[in-house]
C-alpha cells in the first residue's frame, strides 16, 4: 500500500493547478488529510497521509491550495473544464501521452476548511486510484 500511496500522491500535487478565482477561504496553516485507496478495497486499507502546509492568499485564489504536498512528478497533467462556484470546485485531469491517466476532482470549501476527492483512471490500466481529502485551517502562518 506504500508505493500506491507514493504514486498516487504525484497526481494529488498536479492535478488541482491551474485557474485563478476568488474565494472565501482565509489564507493560513491548514492540516490536510490525504486518504488513497482503490474502489474494491475496504477503506480500512487505505492509505492515509497528513500534511501539513501553509497556504497563502495567492495559493487560494490561484487553486494552488487544492494541490496537496508539494513535489509534482506529473506536471505535464493539466486541468480542463475547471469551475468554481459557491463555494465548489471541480474539473477534469488530462495527461499527455498515449496509455495516459485521465481524472476528475471535486472539492467544497469554506472560510476555513475543503474537501473533495480526486479519481484517476490509471492509463493502459483497468485501475481507478482515489484520493479524499480533508483539510482545516489550524493557525496562521509563520
Amino acid at each position: 500500500m506504500e508505493l500506491v500511496v507514493t504514486i498516487s500522491l504525484g497526481f494529488a500535487v498536479g492535478v488541482a493547478a491551474a485557474a485563478s478565482y476568488a474565494t472565501a477561504m482565509q489564507p493560513g496553516h491548514y492540516e490536510i488529510q490525504i486518504d488513497t485507496g482503490m474502489p474494491n478495497l475496504d477503506k480500512a486499507q487505505w492509505g492515509r497521509t497528513v500534511v501539513k502546509q501553509c497556504l497563502t492568499r495567492t495559493d487560494i485564489e490561484s487553486g494552488q491550495a487544492y494541490r496537496g504536498p508539494r513535489g509534482d512528478q506529473y506536471a505535464d497533467c493539466k486541468l480542463m473544464d475547471y469551475k468554481s462556484l459557491n463555494g465548489e470546485v471541480s474539473y477534469h485531469i488530462v495527461c499527455p501521452g498515449a496509455n495516459a491517466p485521465s481524472g476528475y476532482g471535486a472539492f467544497t470549501y469554506t472560510d476555513t476548511t475543503f474537501q473533495g476527492s480526486v479519481k484517476m483512471q490509471m492509463g493502459g490500466k483497468n485501475m481507478t486510484m482515489i484520493q479524499e481529502y480533508t483539510a482545516k485551517r489550524v493557525a496562521g502562518c509563520e
